[in-house]
C-alpha cells in the first residue's frame, strides 16, 4: 500500500509543477503581447499625431516672408483695380453708345411721325391739283356776264353753276385748300407768284403785281400753282 501511494504522489508534483511552469509561460506571452500592442499603439498615436514640426525662423526671414506676401497682395490689388477700371470704361462706353442709340431711335420717330402728319396733309395733292382745272373752268364760266334777257333754261344753268363752284370750294376749304389770289398793288412774291412779263405803269410801284392772269392755289403750307400775274416796271424816262 504504501509503495502505490508514493508514486500518485511524485506524479500529483510533478503534474503540479507542470501547470505552474505554464501558466507563468502563458503570463510572459500575454506580457509580451501587451507590451507590443502598447507599442503599436504608441506608434499610431506618434504617426497621427497633426502637429507638424514648425520651422524656426529668424527675424529677418520672417520680414522677408511678410515683405513678399504683401507684394504680392499689392500685384494682385493692382490686377484687380485695373480691371475695375477696364469694366467701368467698357460700361461708360457702352451707355454712351445706347444714348446715341436711343437719340437716333427718338429722332427716327419724330421723323416717322412728321412724315405720317405730311402724308395725311397732302394724301390729296395729286387729285386737288386735277380740280384745279374744273374750278378754273367754273370761274371763267361764272364771270361771263349775263343778258337781260337771257332764256329761263339758261339762268337755271347759270345758278347751277355757281351753285357747283360754292360746294368745290367748301370742299377745297375743308381740305386746306386756298387761293392764291393777290390784289393789285401787291409786292410780287416769288414764293407765291409767277411773272409772266413786267408792264411800266406809273400808277402801281415798280415790282408791285399790276394784274392778276390766273389765280394759284396751295395745299396747307404746299404750294400747288403760283398765282400768273404781270409785274408793273418803272416808266423808262427816255420814253417820248
Amino acid at each position: 500500500m504504501e509503495d502505490q501511494t508514493k508514486p500518485d504522489q511524485h506524479n500529483n508534483g510533478t503534474e503540479e509543477v507542470a501547470d505552474e511552469t505554464n501558466e507563468m509561460t502563458l503570463e510572459k506571452e500575454n506580457c509580451i503581447e501587451s507590451d507590443s500592442d502598447n507599442n503599436s499603439t504608441t506608434e499610431v498615436e506618434e504617426t497621427a499625431n497633426p502637429e507638424q514640426e514648425v520651422e524656426e525662423l529668424s527675424t529677418d526671414d520672417m520680414v522677408t516672408r511678410l515683405k513678399d506676401e504683401i507684394s504680392h497682395l499689392k500685384n494682385e490689388a493692382e490686377e484687380q483695380k485695373d480691371e475695375i477700371s477696364h469694366l467701368k470704361n467698357e460700361a461708360e462706353e457702352r451707355f454712351e453708345r445706347f444714348q446715341r442709340l436711343s437719340a437716333e431711335y427718338s429722332n427716327y420717330q419724330k421723323r416717322m411721325e412728321q412724315e405720317i402728319q405730311k402724308a395725311r396733309r397732302f394724301s390729296i395733292d395729286q387729285f386737288a391739283r386735277a380740280m384745279l382745272d374744273v374750278m378754273e373752268s367754273l370761274d371763267q364760266a361764272c364771270d361771263i356776264e349775263q343778258a337781260e334777257d337771257l332764256d329761263p333754261t339758261v339762268v337755271a344753268m347759270r345758278e347751277g353753276m355757281d351753285l357747283t363752284r360754292k360746294q368745290l370750294l367748301s370742299a377745297f376749304e375743308s381740305f386746306g385748300i386756298e387761293e392764291v389770289n393777290p390784289e393789285l398793288g401787291v409786292a410780287f412774291d416769288a414764293n407765291f407768284h409767277h411773272a409772266m412779263t413786267m408792264l411800266e405803269s406809273t400808277e402801281i410801284p415798280p415790282n408791285h403785281i399790276s394784274e392778276v392772269f390766273r389765280k394759284g392755289y396751295r395745299l396747307h403750307d404746299r404750294l400747288l400753282r403760283p398765282a400768273m400775274v404781270i409785274v408793273a416796271s418803272r416808266p423808262n424816262e427816255n420814253t417820248e
